[in-house]
């Protein structure tokens, strides 16, 4: 019982939060999300409402018939979770260039955690114009860590080298850059 009342509780997710954020978690959502009926279901049990998610292969279809951003971005994770690793960078690609930089941003985070440093390395390329200057500097430290893990998917130094240029100000990275010159 506590639980229905927590749900009760919740605040409705504007279509703007859920697009600022990125993927919700189902159990997050309420009906007046954009995407609640596609990615819920529900069933009566002792009549109770009880809400469980749709089936990802279910949801991976009904995904595909919808045109918005939120949709894409819900896409690309039911995608990864059926192992489909390129459907599931098509999406996030569509989704990315659909809602601008930030939504570049997250999806090299989100492609970085799954190993897809190739993509990764190409989203955060095309977030870092857009971002904010804290959010670019994250960024570009990001792809220095990502070069250092993964040697072979980028040239560590030209990351440095880039980060020090964007922030010419900034002392630890230009120090940074010069120390792996040596």
């Amino acid at each position: 019982m506590k639980r229905s009342r927590a749900v009760l509780a919740l605040v409705p997710l504007s279509v703007a939060g859920v697009a600022a954020s990125g993927s919700v978690p189902w159990e997050d959502l309420t009906p007046a999300d954009l995407l609640h009926d596609v990615v819920t279901r529900f069933t009566s049990v002792d009549g109770h409402r009880v809400y469980y998610p749709t089936p990802t292969q279910e949801l991976a279809a009904a995904l595909e018939t919808r045109s918005e951003p939120e949709a894409l971005r819900a896409l690309a994770d039911a995608r990864f979770e059926l192992g489909q690793r390129e459907a599931a960078l098509a999406a996030l690609r569509r989704w990315a260039e659909a809602a601008g930089p930030e939504a570049w941003a997250e999806a090299a985070q989100w492609a970085a955690e799954r190993l897809e440093m190739p993509f990764a390395f190409e989203a955060a390329g095309r977030a870092l114009a857009g971002l904010p200057p804290d959010a670019a500097r994250g960024l570009h430290d990001d792809r220095v860590r990502w070069a250092d893990r993964h040697p072979g998917a980028a040239d560590a130094l030209a990351l440095r080298r880039a980060r020090a240029e964007a922030f010419p100000a900034d002392a630890t990275a230009f120090e940074d850059y010069l120390r792996a010159l040596d």
